[in-house]
């Protein structure tokens, strides 16, 4: 977590168990806020959408290097 002025970044990593595919996961999350009078006016984020596809075996397999 990081702050300066009127905004606060976090980056966390969120932990689960997929309900469908029963498979654990880890998921990377950044979320940006922006503060006004110590109250939440604005929020941003982001999260690794592809990397939880990844873990639950949802991504196409990469090509393999025959050399």
């Amino acid at each position: 977590m990081v702050a300066a002025g009127d905004a606060v970044v976090v980056r966390c990593n969120l932990t689960g168990t997929h309900r469908e595919a029963g498979v654990r996961n880890e998921i990377a999350h950044i979320r940006w806020y922006t503060l006004r009078d110590g109250k939440i006016v604005q929020q941003w984020a982001t999260r690794d959408d592809y990397g939880m596809m990844r873990q639950l075996g949802k991504t196409p397999k990469p090509p393999v290097n025959s050399h």
